[in-house]
């Protein structure tokens, strides 16, 4: 009774004593191609094989039913490259690792088994591991599952962490910092400038020449008109001038001098003023300039004077 005590306490104590497993879902072993005359129920019992090659690698597995419930719930069938899909899995078998391997057997009588692990919030366990081996002599079953055990130990499958890695102190509950809205400056638009206006000045010099050319032309006409209205003095055949208009010549002479000279000196003011004119320029001048200030702004008004 003593004996029986002791090795019944020296169990319990080994029990407590192991380490957890990492707990990790298998998706069906998805046999991709195999040797001829290998009957599916040979494909099947390597299906089923391979969760137990699983826990041989030092990793704990769902239970049967629990394992075919979740891949019946999954109805999903792109773990071969959709990481999602084996996070669904995991969650789904209430395991902490999603794995999916396959097997393959090439036209060159090679085996090759791939396989990856995604843990069940997406991360990825590492890239995947590919194993490789030369079909010989020996039965395809055996060197599938030789594959399958390598392809498990380069996935490091009984190395995973049992536990999710905690999530760094702090961030369980984050602190929502509550920024107050910024308040905008108050600003004030200045209302548009108005639209510049133009002042066209007239030069000092085209009014020069335009009161020349008035005062010119006015003095040439009264010359023109002095001219014609001088006294007629008459003369005979031979050029003579008649007794009784010679007291006339001296007024016409001296009237008809008068008016050329007006003439003259009238048409050539005329003339230098029209010159005046059409060398001189009118100029424009912008007006008026707005100047934003605070509250308000300045209207300036300047040009050329």
């Amino acid at each position: 009774m003593r004996l029986s005590f002791v090795v019944v306490l020296l169990v319990s104590l080994r029990a407590f004593a192991q380490e957890p497993l990492p707990l990790v879902a298998p998706f069906t072993l998805d046999v991709k191609r195999t040797p001829s005359g290998y009957s599916k129920k040979e494909k099947e019992e390597l299906q089923k094989l391979f969760p137990m090659l699983v826990r041989g690698s030092d990793a704990a597995v769902p239970e049967s039913a629990k394992l075919s419930s979740a891949l019946t719930e999954l109805k999903r069938q792109d773990c071969e490259r959709e990481d999602e899909c084996l996070t669904q899995l995991a969650k789904l078998a209430g395991a902490l690792y999603g794995l999916y391997v396959s097997v393959d057997y090439n036209t060159d009588k090679h085996v090759i088994a791939v396989g990856r692990v995604v843990r069940d919030d997406g991360v990825s366990m590492g890239p995947a591991q590919t194993v490789d081996i030369l079909k010989a002599n020996g039965a395809f079953k055996d060197i599938a599952r030789d594959a399958l055990n390598q392809v498990l130990t380069k996935l490091a499958v009984g190395k995973l962490s049992p536990f999710r890695p905690a999530a760094p102190a702090g961030l369980d509950h984050p602190i929502n910092v509550v920024k107050e809205p910024v308040k905008d400056p108050i600003r004030i638009d200045a209302p548009p400038p108005p639209p510049p206006q133009f002042e066209k000045r007239t030069s000092i010099g085209r009014i020069i020449g335009w009161v020349g050319v008035g005062v010119g032309a006015a003095v040439g006409v009264g010359g023109v008109i002095s001219f014609a209205t001088a006294p007629v003095v008459r003369k005979d055949g031979d050029g003579n001038i008649l007794p009784g208009d010679r007291l006339k010549l001296a007024p016409a002479q001296s009237q008809q001098a008068v008016g050329v000279g007006l003439m003259a000196g009238g048409f050539g003011v005329a003339a230098v003023g029209a010159v005046m004119v059409a060398i001189s320029k009118d100029s424009e001048t912008v007006k008026t300039t707005l100047v934003p200030l605070p509250g308000g702004g300045v209207v300036l008004v300047g040009g050329t004077f």
